[in-house]
């Protein structure tokens, strides 16, 4: 497991290691644990991810979240104000993942 201040350092490391490695975050960029964990409490909770409609409120500008759901099958719903929305790159990732 690697968490790294520069943006691409786990993708870097991964490249000279022999074992798997989990990205914890690197910068601004991928933090793919945190919806390990909120994956993790949803199944805990309801005993699956699959199926549901799931709303992220708030900065998505930042959200990493929002990246990691186009995997699942869900109905995701996105709330922020204006200054907050989601990247247009991001935005495009979603709608060719859906």
């Amino acid at each position: 497991v690697l968490r790294h201040p520069e943006p691409g350092a786990v993708s870097k490391a991964a490249h000279h290691c022999r074992k798997p490695l989990i990205n914890a975050g690197d910068g601004i960029g991928e933090h793919p644990t945190q919806s390990l964990l909120d994956f993790f409490t949803i199944r805990e909770e309801i005993g699956t991810v699959n199926g549901l409609t799931i709303i992220i409120v708030g900065d998505l500008k930042h959200a990493r979240t929002a990246r990691q759901l186009t995997l699942y099958n869900v109905d995701v719903r996105y709330v922020s104000p204006k200054s907050l929305d989601m990247l247009e790159k991001i935005t495009k990732l979603v709608k060719a993942r859906s």
